[in-house]
């Protein structure tokens, strides 16, 4: 009787869809070519596998850029002439100058909120003067309960502040004379040069930490190998290989390649383990293998073993030594060439006949 289409490996075309919740993926759009049909003894001889029983393994490698964490804008919210701005690669620490808008400094503090107001005697308790205070504490000036009330305490930590930086005492501290950020950090292209006339809004200079990351992308298809916090293997320029960890991954985009066509991807960011390796590559490409095995063992055989029955229906080929039978099976995760069975009349051991 005419034999099955197998799925050869080397032939095949799969369009997966990952179910990201659940993790199950389905083989679509499968092309495969008609085999012959074989007597007993040819099967006999045909080349097959063992089905085994253990963890599945996701690997998958994507391209992706060294680039420096945490890009942002750094921003004057003061007008006036712009006549201080460190150099390309200093790194601005808490308490230090981020420029200079009339000769007078803009100060980094660190903190989540921005600067929304004046802090001024008599202003209403917040968030923001909290803030303040526990970055007055951090550089030596506070001392008091660090809480939301703009205290004579915390004014006189101010005037303290204000003289170390060269700034009138008056415990006023206009929108803008300081900037709040999450952290410290590494001055990147200048966006206005010194004497520019700055008016408030005006990007000063482009910023982010002084560390470096692997951005990438990877198919939606291989979501399965990437999990948060999992270690990875990054090859940078030059082809030596570093540890780094995976920081996040977000949500599924779509993205044109060089050809114009569309595909859904996952962008994934690495942080290197050895910063110091990963440095000098700043702004040049690396690769990055993403592998992650289940933790359950799972029963599974090669993608080429598997026989399109009907659509969407397959089944394996288990030679034995009275010939070959068909097993119609229900298929899970895909990985690495091979696939997860999830039911079907098939135990650890069979041999499954597969395309040479």
């Amino acid at each position: 009787m005419p034999r099955k289409p197998r799925l050869r490996s080397a032939a095949i075309g799969l369009s997966f869809l990952a179910v990201l919740a659940g993790g199950l993926v389905a083989a679509k759009a499968l092309s495969s070519a008609p085999v012959s049909a074989e007597t007993p003894a040819q099967a006999s001889s045909a080349a097959t596998a063992p089905v085994v029983s253990g963890p599945l393994t996701f690997t998958t490698r994507s391209n992706g850029k060294v680039e420096f964490a945490d890009p942002r804008e750094v921003r004057s919210e003061l007008a006036g002439v712009l006549n201080g701005i460190p150099d390309t690669g200093e790194i601005v620490e808490q308490g230090q100058q981020l420029f200079r808008v009339a000769d007078r400094p803009v100060v980094l503090l660190l903190g989540d909120l921005p600067m929304w107001r004046d802090f001024a005697p008599g202003m209403t308790d917040g968030a923001d003067v909290e803030q303040l205070k526990r970055n007055l504490a951090d550089l030596g000036f506070f001392d008091g309960d660090i809480d939301g009330t703009y205290s004579w305490h915390a004014q006189q930590a101010v005037m303290a502040w204000q003289k170390s930086v060269g700034l009138a005492q008056d415990a006023v501290v206009p929108r803008g004379r300081i900037v709040f950020l999450p952290h410290a950090v590494r001055v990147g292209d200048r966006k206005v040069g010194l004497g520019a006339d700055l008016a408030p809004g005006t990007v000063v200079y482009a910023a982010s930490r002084d560390t470096v990351v692997v951005s990438t992308t990877v198919p939606v298809a291989d979501r399965e190998a990437v999990v948060v916090g999992s270690e990875v293997a990054v090859v940078l320029p030059g082809g030596e290989s570093v540890t780094g960890r995976v920081a996040s991954v977000g949500e599924p985009r779509s993205e044109e390649d060089s050809s114009g066509k569309s595909h859904i991807v996952v962008p994934v960011v690495v942080t290197p383990v050895d910063q110091s390796a990963a440095l000098p590559h700043a702004s040049l490409p690396a690769q990055v293998t993403f592998s992650r095995s289940t933790e359950e063992s799972v029963l599974q055989v090669p993608v080429s073993a598997l026989l399109a029955v009907d659509a969407g229906a397959y089944a394996v080929e288990v030679a034995g030594d009275d010939g070959v039978r068909s097993v119609p099976v229900e298929l899970g995760r895909f990985a690495d060439g091979k696939v997860e069975i999830v039911g079907g009349d098939l135990h650890e051991g069979d041999e499954v006949v597969i395309a040479e």
